[in-house]
């Protein structure tokens, strides 16, 4: 239930973002742009009510498509060692490889990586 919520607020943010202009979505775009135009925001939000859209990622991007054929003939792995988690412990040693199909390794992900500041909230 912590995690549901935690992946709805994180995607909840990032659309909201996204939809009011604070993130490069990569569109490409190759136009000069102003001060303006780098600042400038869809309409909706200026509202008293805004609406979100959400930003489709840019399916011509090379390092997209490198990233999805990665995923297609299973040679981009999500979880390979060595890693360790912001506390120094190590997660998986040197060589280590968790199989992108393994549910039970990412439902019972319970750190934040080395480097990342704060705290899960997960008990470990």
């Amino acid at each position: 239930m912590h995690r549901t919520l935690v992946l709805a607020a994180a995607l909840g943010a990032a659309v909201s973002l996204t939809a009011c202009g604070a993130i490069d979505t990569g569109t490409g775009s190759t136009a000069a742009s102003t001060s303006s135009q780098a600042n400038a925001k869809p309409a909706a939000c200026n509202q008293p009510r805004p609406y979100l859209a959400v930003a489709l990622a840019n399916l011509t991007n090379p390092y997209y498509l490198a990233m999805k054929q990665g995923f297609v003939d299973d040679s981009l792995k999500l979880y390979k060692g060595p890693l360790k988690d912001n506390e120094g412990n190590v997660i998986l040693k040197e060589g280590e490889v968790i199989a992108n199909d393994d549910n039970k390794f990412k439902l019972a992900v319970n750190f934040l990586v080395e480097g990342a500041v704060g705290k899960t909230g997960l008990k470990k």
